[in-house]
């Protein structure tokens, strides 16, 4: 774990995450997140903003979870765009 932000989370109800993962000069990459409750409107800051040292390794995006209750998370409608 390199960041974390406090989130209260509502079992059962549907939220939305936004993750930017882009190059922002030479050997340095900026990870930025924010989330929010489906039904409410996206925060303009980022919640999550870390820098880290070193390039993109190849393969394809993906996204996963380890929730502690032991329930699982799932994922649905996830996209993969250019970083705005």
């Amino acid at each position: 774990m390199v960041a974390t932000a406090p989130y209260t989370w509502d079992s059962g109800t549907w939220t939305k995450l936004r993750l930017q993962v882009r190059k922002t000069k030479e050997g340095e990459l900026k990870v930025q997140g924010k989330v929010w409750k489906q039904d409410g409107k996206e925060p303009e800051a980022w919640i999550i903003d870390h820098t880290i040292m070193g390039e993109l390794p190849a393969g394809r995006a993906s996204i996963w979870g380890n929730p502690y209750s032991g329930t699982p998370i799932r994922y649905d409608d996830l996209s993969v765009e250019r970083a705005r």
